[in-house]
Formats: structure tokens, sequence, C-alpha cells
């Protein structure tokens, strides 16, 4: 665990020092340059460009953003106004607990001020086979960032709730606090990390309490053949994540995010997801996109196939 701790560090301090220097100052001219902003005010902007080196650029000759218009709330009321909004459904599949197709629904919000930058995603997965459900998988997660412009470091805070019908247990709430660091943050690139640690908890399904675990499991008892070790428990963790966002394109982006929780009560036993997408805008209608993409969850604190849960999906999306 030590290892791979030591190997996420390393690769986020180096992705750090690539990355932290690529700022684009536009001019009214219309020029760009890039460089380490050293210092900045109301009067100037001090950037440290690759040849000229140190360039002092007055503020009034620094071409400013626009203005991006407010988001409406839904349905012409004030709630989630300001809240950028998007849905998406679709078809997938998995492998891992279970091999087959599916149905996936995810809700995205989120919302950026100068003090705070807030993230609410559900995600929603329904599986059928040979007539019945075989899967009910729903995943939330909120992350709150406290921003202090112009640092790049952050304090956050992060909760998340999971209710999975194909493990021993039914549900697990888990919260998480730290500090974060903006890699970078302009209009094409986001690169944030952050490190922190936290509390899990997994609630027991009412079937699984009077279940002793057999190996092998009795075919007749359909809940031991999924008991882990402990279906109720308490997992300490610490937590080291990064999210990547790059929109290479108007209208087209990739991103992707990795977590890793590794149990502190109980080494080396860890739980980790990863998820990527690529998002491209259609155009008939505004906001009308379409997105595929995939995601890893592995808990080594399951038994069997339901240590691992890989899931590739293509959706329509909607922006509002």
């Amino acid at each position: 665990m030590r290892i791979v701790v030591a190997a996420l560090a390393v690769w986020m301090v180096v992705l750090g020092a690539t990355l932290a220097g690529a700022e684009t100052v536009e001019l009214k001219s219309g020029e760009k340059l890039e460089g380490a902003i050293l210092e900045q005010d109301d009067q100037k902007t001090v950037l440290q460009h690759l040849v000229l080196g140190r360039i002092e650029i007055p503020a009034s000759e620094i071409k400013q953003p626009e203005e991006k218009p407010v988001q409406p709330g839904l349905f012409g009321t004030s709630f989630l106004r300001g809240w950028n909004k998007a849905v998406s459904a679709g078809l997938g599949g998995s492998t891992g607990k279970s091999h087959e197709f599916s149905l996936n629904a995810d809700l995205n919000l989120n919302r950026e001020t100068e003090r705070h930058r807030m993230q609410y995603v559900a995600r929603f997965k329904r599986a059928r086979s040979e007539g019945t459900t075989s899967e009910n998988a729903l995943d939330t997660r909120y992350i709150h960032d406290f921003l202090f412009p112009p640092s790049s470091w952050f304090p956050f805070a992060t909760a998340a709730y999971r209710l999975d019908s194909q493990q021993d247990w039914l549900h697990r709430l888990s919260a998480q606090t730290g500090v974060g660091y903006e890699f970078v943050k302009n209009d094409e690139w986001e690169v944030i990390g952050r490190v922190g640690g936290g509390v899990s908890q997994t609630l027991s399904d009412e079937r699984a309490k009077s279940c002793t675990v057999i190996t092998p499991p009795p075919p007749t008892n359909e809940i031991c053949d999924k008991q882990g070790s402990d279906p109720t428990r308490t997992e300490p963790n610490a937590l080291l994540a990064l999210q990547l966002l790059w929109n290479y394109a108007e209208g087209q982006s990739l991103s992707g995010a990795t977590l890793y929780l590794p149990d502190l009560a109980d080494a080396p036993d860890y739980r980790s997801e990863s998820r990527a997408e690529w998002k491209i805008a259609i155009g008939v209608i505004e906001g009308l996109g379409f997105k595929v993409g995939t995601s890893f969850i592995y808990d080594t604190h399951e038994a069997g196939s339901n240590k691992r849960d890989h899931l590739y999906y293509a959706n329509l999306v909607y922006d509002f």
C-alpha cells in the first residue's frame, strides 16, 4: 500500500510541476502570452514567460474575460439558480458482479463562486437478467471546496452515499475532509488534486444478519453467495483523489477522475474508483450532447467477483 500511495503522490507532484505554469494571458491586441503568473493585482500582471523571461503587463492591456450568463433556476423558479445542470441516460454493460446490459442515468450539478466550488453527482444503474431485476445501484457524492483566491490551496469536505443490491451490505455512507490544490484551472484545462481522510460505514442488508458464511456457500441461500468478511463495518480511511478536465475543442471534452481510499484500520485493504468520459455536443438542439465512458470500482473488502465492478456506457446528455 505504501508503494501505491508514494507512486500516486509522486505522480501528482510531477503533474503539478509540469502543468502549473500553463497560464495564458490574452492581450486586447489578440496576442496570447503563456507562462507562470508571478504577481497579479488591479494595476498589473507579472508573467514569467518561457522565452521572454519576466514580463510586466499593465492591466489596461489585458483582455478581460466575458462574464458568463447566470444559469436560470428550474421551471422558472429560483431553485438551483446559478448552477450548471446536466442529466444523461443510456445503455451500458458491466463485468465483475454481473455480465449483462443495463440502463443507467446520472445527474450532475456544479457551481463555482469566488469563495466556493460545489459539485454534486448522482448515478443510477439498473440491470435485468432473464426477466428479473438483477441489480439496483445508486451512487451520490457531494464535494464542497472552500476557495481563497489567489491561493491554489483550498480545504474541502465531501460526503457520499451508495446503495448496492449486489453486495452483502445494502447501504454505505462516507465522509472525508482535507486539503486540495489546483494544479491548473483555466478555460481549457482543469487539474485538481485532493488529500485527506475520513470514515466509511456500511449498513447490512437485514437478510445478511442471520447468514453464516460457508465455503462453498449453500446454493439455496443467494445472500450467502455474496457475503463478504463483514457486512456491517466502519472503515477509517485516507483519501487521495485527482480529477482532470480537458476542453480540447468547442463543445468537446475529455474528463477523468480517480479516488483511492486505503483502510487505515485494516491495511492493506482499500477501495478505488476511477472514471473516464468523452463528451461531444450534437448541435441539433442547444444543450444536447452525447458521451461515452467507463468506470471501474475495486474493493478488497468484498468477496469473489464482488471485489470489482467495471461499467461501460453510452448516454445522451442534456445541459441546462
